[in-house]
């Protein structure tokens, strides 16, 4: 802090612990008692010299900032994303169900966006999981629904559960 920073600082500090004493003498307190209430905010804002508030007082930056991968991490990065609003998933983790559906629903022959594979697609997932897909943020209890399903599908050999 260079010294017209430190010399405004104190000059506000005490102006403020001036004005907040004055007022408490206006409303009626006892002198003393306004006395300390005008240390008390000297002090409390004599603290905003020793601290670095106006800068980086933030976290410090991690180490590991290359490494943005593994399981740790994608755990930890699901759990934030299925915090939502209303027990709505967050519309980033509504993104990533579809693209596991349409990655599960491939091993199986079909393509989700496709029109002529939209009622195997259906028959395949179940109606509940298939509108599910269409919803941008989904319920939570219908996207663990869906995660499920998709499971039982990767469960069974690929294209045995394609309906002909």
């Amino acid at each position: 802090m260079n010294p017209a920073e430190l010399r405004a600082t104190v000059i506000g500090v005490l102006v403020v612990a001036a004005i907040l004493g004055g007022g408490a003498w206006l409303v009626g307190l006892d002198p003393l008692k306004c006395l300390l209430i005008a240390v008390a905010v000297a002090l409390f804002g004599s603290f905003r010299l020793f601290t670095e508030f106006g800068d980086n007082a933030g976290w410090p930056e991690p180490n590991d900032r290359g490494r943005d991968r593994g399981a740790r991490r994608e755990v930890a990065r699901l759990s934030w994303t299925l915090q939502g609003h209303a027990s709505q998933v967050d519309a980033r983790s509504g993104r990533r169900l579809r693209t596991l559906a349409a990655e599960t629903l491939a091993e199986h022959g079909l393509d989700l966006t496709r029109d002529e594979d939209q009622e195997r697609c259906r028959a395949l997932l179940g109606d509940r999981a298939y509108r599910t897909l269409a919803a941008d943020r989904p319920h939570y209890d219908e996207f663990v629904a869906v995660l499920n399903r998709l499971e039982q599908l990767l469960a069974v050999p690929q294209r045995e559960g394609v309906l002909h």
